[in-house]
Parts: C-alpha cells; structure tokens; sequence
C-alpha cells in the first residue's frame, strides 16, 4: 500500500489536506481522502473518493483542478 499526503493550495477544498491511498496490489482501490486534519480522531473527512484504476484516479485530479503541495 502507498500512501501520499499533500495540502490543497487552490480550488474546492483549498487549505485541507489530502491523503491518497493506493492499495491496488491488495484491493485494487484507490482513494482519495480530504479534511482539515486527518491526523485528528475529531476532524470528519470532507470528501472522499475510491476508484479502481489509476486512469480514473488521473481524470478525477485533472478535473479537480488543484494546486497540490504534495508533503511524502
């Protein structure tokens, strides 16, 4: 599983942060997670999206438009 956190910089949803998790090799899922802080127990998440391929999770950030400061 690969995991990649980053903080939105521009769009919807700018200031919070993102997670993206690829557990293809296990679920063949990707998802997408977005809140304020997803390091707290408290924070809900925003938004989230799952995918099964890596083309759609492409088409879902190009179409989302973001700036990303991808953090790991």
């Amino acid at each position: 599983m690969l995991v990649k956190e980053g903080v939105i910089e521009s769009g919807n949803y700018s200031g919070q942060q993102i997670m993206v998790i690829d557990d293809a090799d296990e679920t063949r899922l990707h998802t997408v997670l977005i809140s304020k802080d997803l390091n707290s127990d408290d924070e809900k998440v925003s938004f989230s999206l799952t995918v099964e391929s890596k083309e759609e999770l492409q088409e879902f950030f190009d179409q989302s438009n973001w700036l990303i400061r991808w953090l790991s």
